[in-house]
């Protein structure tokens, strides 16, 4: 049986972690899910408070959610 030192060392926790990595990466890769990216940007507090209406209305899950949907669809538009 390893001593803690052994157990808990940073060889077997650096695998671990890599290890883990893969793992996500490949479960994503599998759902094929996207990556979110965090980004801030100003709405007038009109526009926040209409956005807020919509997603109360639409019960959409965010603010976000109902933001990508808004831009993938003008994007559409935008392109044809």
């Amino acid at each position: 049986m390893a001593n803690k030192f052994e157990k808990f060392s940073s060889t077997n926790n650096d695998y671990q972690v890599a290890r883990d990595i893969q793992q996500k990466d490949a479960l994503n890769e599998k759902l094929n899910w996207e990556r979110k990216v965090k980004t801030s940007f100003s709405i007038q507090q009109k526009n926040i408070d209409r956005l807020d209406e919509m997603v109360n209305q639409l019960n959409a899950k965010s603010r976000s959610t109902l933001l990508d949907t808004i831009i993938e669809n003008a994007y559409r538009d935008f392109q044809e």
